[in-house]
């Protein structure tokens, strides 16, 4: 009796352990790990008061530092180089504390698995009499392709974003596709009237629309901005000069906007989805920088639903799916996932309004029940250009023939 005792006793000794330490690993991932850093990159006229640069650095166990640099950049044309000008830079001793889940606006996506953080000062000084708003909240994605954000907040209102890069970068390779499209975070009163800068266009045809909006926005708690009045901004019509002549050690390409005001040149990272914006004065001088997200507004309706398939239309057959699942799933930051019969598939996106390129897609190995529609489908997914949605349906577009991928809606599960 005493040994089934003492099973028993050590049986429950050992669940209480896993546990406890189940509790704690959730506990020590709910902030960020030790070294995650992020950084701003040069802020020039878009600075945060006197601050050209901020930093923030995670130390472990819920602590970290805020770096706050006045050190102004030079630039080249395609790359900021940081140039101290031998101004001390502030470093704010902080401690990250979780927000608890909060609700998005009904028109913007969810995202996936973002987590935000509010910055508390751990020492006697104030965010404020640092010359920033009382409140920063962190806002960064589990993957790289997903957000960054830092969020500068004035009592309940969020007044500025402020687009962050993690480091170390994990360099994903997006796939690349003629059109752009790119636009900024709420930008707050640093740029006169203008709350949000877009562009976009062709990199073949060498055109592009930029547009600075004056709308008066009120950005989510995570910092996406949704518009509150009706101005409608006029868009610029401008071309695209490419700078030849470049150091190969440049991983940029380097366009002057002809026809911008004010004059401005765009620089394209290569191999990922960041930009640059770069304003000058009429000597073609810079004076002011600012970094660029990939700009998927137009792509809303991919976000929302499951899409299952309900026909792939050929030029020569038509090919409908057996009672197997061939489903696609459009996730905000740039991933997709889906099941093509009894294997799942996975892979990256690229889009810029109704444009649309999937990476090459990584499936599974399972033998496949009907191997010609699978074969059919992944086949047709490597031609997608372009989508259209109405309704409840949406057409991926094929290149080089009459033909789409069919699918329907199915409404995600509510949380």
């Amino acid at each position: 009796m005493s040994l089934a005792v003492s099973a028993r006793w050590l049986r429950f000794s050992i669940l209480l352990i896993w546990l406890v330490s189940g509790v704690s690993s959730i506990r020590a991932q709910s902030f960020p790990r030790p070294g995650e850093t992020w950084d701003s990159k040069p802020l020039g006229v878009f600075a945060l008061g006197r601050w050209q640069r901020v930093r923030l650095t995670s130390e472990g166990k819920g602590k970290g530092t805020l770096i706050l640099d006045p050190n102004r950049a030079a630039w080249d044309g395609f790359s900021p180089a940081w140039r101290s000008t031998r101004m001390a830079e502030v470093r704010l001793p902080i401690r990250f504390q979780a927000v608890k889940a909060v609700n998005r606006s009904s028109a913007t996506p969810q995202t996936t698995a973002p987590r935000l953080y509010d910055l508390l000062p751990e020492g006697k000084r104030s965010l404020a009499a640092s010359g920033i708003g009382p409140r920063l909240r962190l806002v960064t994605a589990t993957l790289p392709t997903g957000p960054q954000r830092l969020l500068e907040w004035d009592a309940e209102r969020i007044t500025r974003v402020v687009a962050l890069e993690r480091s170390p970068r994990s360099v994903v390779a997006l796939p690349e596709t003629d059109r752009f499209a790119f636009k900024s975070t709420f930008l707050g009163r640093t740029w006169g009237r203008t709350a949000l800068v877009s562009i976009s266009g062709s990199l073949k045809d060498r055109t592009g629309r930029l547009v600075l909006d004056g709308n008066a926005m009120i950005p989510d708690p995570f910092g996406d901005p949704s518009i509150s009045t009706m101005m409608a901004p006029i868009p610029q019509e401008v071309t695209l000069a490419e700078r030849k002549g470049l150091p190969s050690t440049v991983m940029a390409r380097v366009f002057t906007l002809e026809g911008a005001k004010p004059p401005m040149s765009l620089v394209l990272e290569r191999g990922g989805a960041a930009a640059r914006l770069v304003l000058q004065d009429t000597s073609g001088k810079a004076t002011g920088f600012l970094t660029l997200e990939p700009d998927r507004r137009a792509a809303t309706p991919l976000f929302s639903s499951e899409w299952r398939l309900v026909e792939i239309v050929g030029a020569r057959e038509t090919i409908t799916p057996t009672e197997e699942e061939y489903s696609l799933r459009f996730l905000p930051d740039g991933r997709i996932v889906g099941r093509a019969g009894v294997n799942r598939i996975a892979g990256f996106f690229g889009v810029a309004e109704d444009h649309l390129v999937f990476s090459p897609l990584v499936s599974t190995r399972a033998a496949a029940l009907n191997p010609t529609v699978e074969s059919a489908f992944l086949t047709a997914l490597s031609k997608v250009r372009s989508f259209r949605s109405e309704g409840e349906e949406l057409r991926l577009l094929l290149a080089g023939e009459v033909g789409a991928i069919v699918l329907k809606r199915v409404p995600l599960p509510s949380r």
